[in-house]
């Protein structure tokens, strides 16, 4: 594999009509962009007649923090019962079936489509917890890599740590077998995509121990001093079973128990956290840790309640992504991430506060989270930054005629999608229809193959 660097040199301006900019909304902003860093803004600019013009409204893009991209081939597969209570448990069993027979052809196939679909939707940048390895470790984590380059989004790959089955070293079972590596192998595997990721702009290697479940402290310690710089995820407190097995395994709920062995900071992302004491909640906002809230996939897979006012309420930093990609839209999981904590309280605009946008102070916090456990210089549209925009339809019956309302238009008046343009790391995405639907033959090929399995 040569990913391919970006070469553009030639610095290119554009004029947007509305952009949002760090400190609110402005007009008639003009942009420049250099080897796909924002390098100049004017204000209030006159019209350039050498730049490009663009009508509606100019948004950073939204980072993606949580995908596990195998399992978009999943989505559909797990809806009906025969004879039993369905949990996340059981439909953990379903997703060790697919994992077991994926390859990096299926791999690049389900990928790429699943990119694209973020793309089209506003996601520019995801966060892959790449789990699935064997047989073909470096086969499967560069089935990302090339989906990733192939689609334009930009990437922050955690190849994930999987030991054993749980707690007290059991080993892996039969259908975690894709997932296990020794962690010297593990090293190595990250040090071989540090190699030849290393020039490419748009490319990140975190690292991610799947869980304290899955990995246990000694091997967590050993891999946090070897790579004590990168970007740190983890799976924390999902279900109520994840507690009690923890509890009785070591006398610690999972989120305490991280906190208290490790310098939990804003290196990490916690994944979920949905089960979290009082005090569990003050201590992770302290610790400026992002969490990463799925709520399709938390909702889809009946995990619970996170504590969203409670910990806004202590300061806490939070991003979305789509975890089981059941559903590919940051619109939805911020407008459910609302609605189920108005469904806890009774009360509406709970993320508001006592004043200001519910809309706004969504994507506002998602977009810092996000950007934080992404690790790359994205997030806002301010001189210094990568250029990655989303340009919205104004027109569009969804925002039409909302001005300092538009983020609550955006996320509380459809389910349309008003994006027209999307623009990763200084190039134009295409993400039309017709575009996105090139990879869906491939697609559609290999999906035949996985509903015969």
């Amino acid at each position: 594999m040569n990913p391919t660097i970006n070469k553009r040199n030639i610095p290119q301006t554009f004029s947007v009509s509305k952009a949002y900019l760090p400190y609110g909304w402005h007009n008639d902003v003009s942009i420049t962009i250099e080897k796909g860093i924002i390098s100049n803004i004017i204000l209030n600019s006159d019209v350039n007649k050498d730049s490009m013009q663009l009508t509606g409204a100019l948004l950073s893009g939204i980072p993606h923090l949580h995908s596990h991209a195998f399992q978009r081939a999943l989505a559909g597969l797990t809806e009906h019962t025969i004879g039993h209570t369905d949990t996340f448990w059981t439909w953990r069993e379903a997703m060790y079936k697919l994992a077991m027979n994926f390859n990096p052809e299926w791999q690049k196939v389900v990928a790429t489509q699943l990119y694209s679909e973020m793309l089209q939707a506003g996601y520019t940048s995801v966060v892959e917890f790449h789990y699935v390895h064997q047989p073909d470790p470096l086969g499967m984590s560069q089935a990302i890599i090339d989906a990733a380059l192939e689609t334009g989004i930009r990437l922050t790959l955690l190849p994930v740590l999987y030991q054993q089955s749980d707690f007290h070293n059991q080993p892996p079972n039969a259908g975690q077998q894709h997932f296990y590596h020794t962690l010297d192998d593990y090293i190595k595997l990250v040090a071989t995509l540090d190699g030849l990721t290393k020039n490419h702009s748009q490319i990140e290697i975190g690292i991610a121990p799947h869980s304290i479940r899955a990995v246990g402290l000694e091997a967590m310690t050993e891999l946090f001093k070897a790579y004590p710089d990168k970007v740190k995820h983890i799976h924390a407190a999902e279900q109520q079973k994840e507690i009690n097995d923890s509890l009785n395994a070591l006398n610690a709920r999972p989120v305490e128990w991280l906190l208290d062995n490790f310098d939990v900071d804003e290196s990490w992302c916690l994944i979920h956290c949905t089960h979290m004491t009082d005090e569990e909640v003050v201590a992770l906002a302290k610790s400026k840790a992002v969490v990463g809230l799925c709520p399709t996939t938390e909702g889809n897979l009946g995990d619970g309640f996170f504590k969203l006012r409670e910990y806004i309420a202590a300061g806490g930093r939070f991003g979305i992504g789509t975890d089981s990609n059941s559903s590919v839209s940051p619109i939805e999981e911020l407008r459910l991430m609302e609605y189920v904590q108005r469904l806890r309280f009774q009360e509406r605009n709970i993320v508001a506060g006592t004043h200001g946008s519910t809309g706004e102070n969504l994507f506002n916090s998602a977009v810092a989270g996000g950007s934080q456990a992404l690790n790359q210089n994205v997030g806002t549209i301010e001189v210094g930054q990568a250029a990655d925009f989303l340009v919205i339809d104004t027109e569009h019956p969804q925002v039409v005629g909302h001005t300092d309302t538009l983020f609550d238009a955006l996320l509380f008046s459809g389910n349309r999608n008003p994006i027209k343009r999307v623009m990763v790391n200084g190039e134009w995405i295409k993400t039309s229809e017709n575009y996105v639907s090139k990879y869906a033959s491939n697609f559609a090929k290999t999906m035949k193959a996985i509903t015969k399995l």
